[in-house]
């Protein structure tokens, strides 16, 4: 609770103003990928929908959003380990949230940590199942389980393989017959029925075209291409604690519930991997799902103990949390906490600084076009209620390499837009994700860079000891 309580603070930034931005031109009566450009699955966006109907754009708001998904992550891992132990399952729980928090202020609200929750709660609802006698209610259950799975994957495409891998495990797991049959085609029904709702709202904001344009266009040929150097990360070292158990698959009474659980880890790794940017929140359900599986094999393994064997490995298991939780707490600032100096802060320094430089220059009613990804110009445009004279929210698909004709197409698209709206200011941010931090990346384009010559002039530049920095364009006075 303690390292809870002290990123309060936390708020809305990186790849969450991108989310919230769709929200916000849906909310208006926009579209997803028609309206706005962007690559991320609907779940994200209708997300951002909720939380900005109810509550509005709040740092608040988002804070509870990720810290009520965490808790509930952390109580499914001590639902699924409490077999093995309840000393075991709430240290279990504790890791899962120490983990989270340790990935700092870019973890909050990840799509690939939310999508963790409707795995594990369709994982509880399948090991409960097996206790319900009545066959309304285990065919509403499963249905459930499959609607939640198919949920996952409206964060992240992985998490379709789920679905199948559920539905196997209730076809054979008990032999082939008519009510195993029956389980699956529940589970199966479950997830048929969360995507018809989901086609039907794109249908009906008439963005399935666009959204399927993008994933043959953009997202296969051009972004998934993208891969990122690979980077050692908490996941991958949890990995070999979560193997314990496999010795003692066939004599232990809690071998199903740890098979499922290491299968999820199996696929905790090819989501990591197959993505390919190797960011360390594409880390979370790997974390966690080799934390539940960890605790379990543990479990397993004090099973096979004598009472003093037992005790010695639940000390060692209390001495390795201990030192956990220290160096996390190290890690939040908690220390500075207590003595009334939190140092933890988002980097919003940019942020803070735009909107301010936004205000001064009056522009805070007219249209900005972003040229940036994560480094804050959109979110400072979220927070004055600015809008895009285009529906593009960053700018790499302009300089990416191995150009296409889709990726042509959207820059012919840009300078025809921008042209329509009379040349409105542009946020420039040094940022140029894949590439090396700077400014030089779309001066390659030969028409952009005509663009600016003609038609703008820097009005504001800053730059931060970080690193970070931004430039200001308005059109020249003529």
């Amino acid at each position: 609770m303690l390292g809870m309580y002290a990123t309060r603070t936390w708020g809305i930034h990186h790849d969450a103003p991108l989310m919230f931005f769709v929200a916000q031109r849906i909310a208006e009566g926009g579209s997803p990928y028609r309206d706005v450009l962007d690559m991320n699955l609907p779940g994200a966006y209708l997300l951002s929908w909720a939380v900005l109907s109810w509550f509005g754009y709040s740092d608040l708001a988002w804070r509870l959003v990720d810290l009520g998904a965490l808790a509930s992550i952390a109580f499914c891992v001590f639902w699924i380990v409490r077999p093995a132990g309840r000393a075991l399952a709430l240290t279990a729980a504790a890791s899962t949230i120490f983990v989270h928090l340790e990935g700092g202020p870019h973890a909050v609200g990840q799509r690939d940590f939310l999508m963790i929750l409707p795995v594990l709660l369709a994982l509880v609802v399948l090991l409960a199942v097996n206790a319900v006698s009545h066959p309304a209610q285990r065919c509403t259950m499963l249905l459930g389980a499959g609607f939640l799975l198919m949920c996952a994957a409206f964060f992240k495409p992985t998490a379709i393989l789920l679905s199948p891998l559920a539905a196997a495990w209730l076809l054979f797991r008990p032999g082939l017959s008519l009510a195993s049959i029956k389980d699956t085609a529940a589970v199966l029904g479950g997830g048929a029925l969360a995507l018809s709702l989901l086609l039907g709202w794109l249908l009906s904001l008439g963005a399935v075209v666009d959204f399927v344009s993008l994933q043959i266009d953009f997202i296969l040929p051009s972004y998934g291409n993208i891969r990122m150097p690979r980077s050692s990360c908490l996941g991958s070292v949890l990995v070999l604690p979560a193997l314990v158990g496999i010795p003692f698959l066939v004599m232990s009474r809690h071998r199903v519930r740890y098979a499922i659980v290491l299968v999820l880890v199996v696929f905790g790794l090819l989501h990591f991997h197959v993505q390919g940017k190797y960011w360390a929140y594409h880390a979370a359900p790997l974390q966690v799902f080799s934390i539940a599986a960890a605790f379990l094999g543990l479990g397993m393994l004090i099973e096979q103990l004598s009472s003093r064997k037992a005790l010695v490995a639940g000390l060692a298991v209390l001495t390795v949390q201990a030192g956990t939780l220290m160096l996390v707490l190290e890690n939040f600032g908690v220390r500075a906490w207590l003595h009334g100096k939190s140092n933890v802060h988002p980097e919003d320094r940019l942020t803070k600084s735009l909107e301010v430089d936004l205000r001064r220059m009056k522009i805070a009613s007219s249209m900005v076009q972003p040229l940036d990804t994560t480094h804050g110009a959109v979110n400072a445009m979220l927070r004055l209620g600015l809008s895009m004279p285009t529906r593009f929210l960053y700018d790499f698909p302009f300089y990416m390499t191995g150009r296409t004709r889709y990726l042509d197409s959207l820059r012919v698209e840009f300078l025809a837009a921008m042209e329509k709206a009379s040349y409105p200011a542009i946020i420039r941010t040094n940022q140029q994700w894949p590439y090396e931090s700077g400014y030089d990346r779309l001066e390659a384009w030969p028409a952009f860079r005509e663009m600016i010559e003609r038609h703008y002039s820097i009005a504001i530049e800053r730059a931060f000891p970080d690193g970070k920095g931004y430039r200001i364009y308005v059109a020249r006075r003529t």
